[in-house]
């Protein structure tokens, strides 16, 4: 029996386009594989997912993702698949449905959802697709959230850091700075504020920590440190030194007296690789793992447990300490990019999962492997920032993870763990493909539909300043 579907929107489709429609509801076709299993123009494929992603999960594009302008065939050569229109011309916005990715997760959690992801990156998808695939058939991947918080370091230039120390480090002096930066904030309640010092004394920074809710967080704890601080020193410190007459002012320090604020010291540390987040964490801190059977390794993968170890230990292992690489993965860079893009993520914040860890372990006397990603920083959010823009709005919405009127947090550590779910997937798949010859064959298809659409459009890139 057919599944009903919008009058409205088969209206607009051909008979064809209506059977296939009809197949990707009732999940006997794939909605990467409609051009090729029904042998349609994958413009045509296009329009078929966005009616279908409209009657199945009501995401209507019309208007916020353009679909013309952009030659799909030439796009799905290159891997470019799935796709479901373009942003004004650049990356192409695709999507996977995916279920039962978070082990021992609610129901709810683990129903089938879209995934939507941008990238110009060739034959990422498919692979990512097959990764994903991969770990559902594996029983899903156990996600651990380790840690919920977003920091801010606010750096203080002055001779007077040892009071500063000796304040903050005590309970009085913890109370303090929480009760002003709360009144910053309705949705964010201090946690800690550790101390760092250097210069020989005359430098000190305070990393102040909280949850946000479901927002990234960066703003309100820019506001609630400095107000903190700011209330710091002029209410406690410079009354103490006063009292003690202590005060040497300098007059040259930022133009602040004895005392010079930088609002962000980068000990927090933003859009950077550190050592510092890496050991305490940054965002979300996740631990995501699965176990691939012998029998998916195989089946789904077309690689060995054995095979897979091998290029866990050598690349993620030895090749990466020779080369001093933060972030022992594949390309961790690669999902997390796309997917921030399509969701309106603060896209210059793929540089803290890009330093995740990936270990591997052969278990069952090689007939399973264990896979383990460690990722100590993933900022995102659910509400705020470019969430707030048509499409992210729309794509969180329709994957269930927008995160308006969410105090709690609940949205982003679900829509954290979806995607750490995927990255363990693309991580599983690449491992797979490093193993077999997949991955130089993937390149080589790239390179062969690059140089097809060079000798038909005869394109060339002139010499500038080429006569001398």
């Amino acid at each position: 029996m057919l599944l009903p579907v919008n009058v409205v929107l088969m209206q607009k489709l051909s008979n064809t386009q209506r059977k296939a429609m009809n197949l990707l509801l009732e999940g006997k076709l794939k909605p990467h594989a409609i051009a090729k299993e029904l042998n349609m123009s994958e413009l045509s494929a296009v329009r078929i997912r966005r009616a279908y992603l409209e009657e199945k999960y009501d995401l209507s594009l019309s208007g916020i993702l353009p679909v013309n302008g952009m030659d799909y065939t030439e796009a799905a050569k290159r891997g470019l698949t799935a796709s479901i229109g373009h942003m004004g011309g650049g990356p192409l916005v695709s999507f996977f449905e995916a279920r039962n990715m978070i082990r021992d997760a609610d129901p709810d959690v683990n129903k089938e959802r879209p995934f939507f992801f941008a990238t110009t990156e060739g034959f990422m998808g498919p692979g990512l697709m097959r990764g994903v695939s991969a770990v559902e058939k594996s029983g899903g991947a156990k996600v651990e959230i380790i840690d919920d918080k977003m920091t801010r370091s606010v750096g203080i230039v002055t001779p007077h850091t040892k009071e500063i120390e000796e304040f903050v480090n005590s309970p009085e002096g913890f109370a303090f700075l929480r009760n002003v930066y709360n009144k910053t904030s309705s949705h964010s309640d201090l946690r800690s504020v550790d101390v760092y010092t250097a210069d020989d004394g005359m430098a000190i920074a305070l990393v102040f920590a909280a949850p946000t809710g479901a927002a990234m967080g960066m703003n309100m704890l820019t506001e609630g440190a400095n107000a903190a601080v700011k209330a710091l020193i002029s209410e406690v410190i410079i009354p103490k030194l006063n009292k003690m007459g202590k005060r040497t002012p300098t007059g040259d320090l930022f133009g602040a007296d004895d005392f010079g604020i930088i609002a962000s010291g980068n000990l927090c540390t933003d859009k950077k690789v550190s050592r510092v987040n890496t050991e305490r964490g940054r965002g979300l801190t996740l631990r995501i793992s699965t176990t691939i059977p012998e029998t998916v390794a195989i089946g789904v993968l077309k690689a060995t447990p054995q095979g897979m170890a091998n290029v866990g230990k050598y690349k993620n292992g030895v090749f990466s300490t020779i080369g001093g690489v933060m972030g022992r993965n594949s390309a961790i860079a690669n999902p997390v990019s796309a997917f921030f893009l399509a969701y309106g993520q603060d896209a210059a914040q793929v540089v803290g999962p890009s330093a995740g860890d990936v270990q591997v372990t052969i278990n069952n006397g090689n007939k399973s492997l264990e896979v383990v990603v460690d990722i100590p920083v993933l900022e995102v959010a659910t509400i705020g920032g470019g969430t707030f823009l048509p499409l992210p709005r729309a794509l969180l919405t329709a994957t269930g993870v927008y995160g308006l009127g969410d105090h709690t947090g609940i949205s982003k550590r679900l829509f954290g763990s979806y995607l750490g779910a995927i990255i363990l997937g693309y991580e599983v798949n690449a491992l797979a493909a490093l193993s077999t010859d997949h991955l130089t064959s993937a390149h080589r298809n790239a390179l062969e539909a690059n140089r097809s659409t060079s000798a038909a459009t005869n394109m060339s890139v002139p010499l500038i300043n080429a006569k001398r």
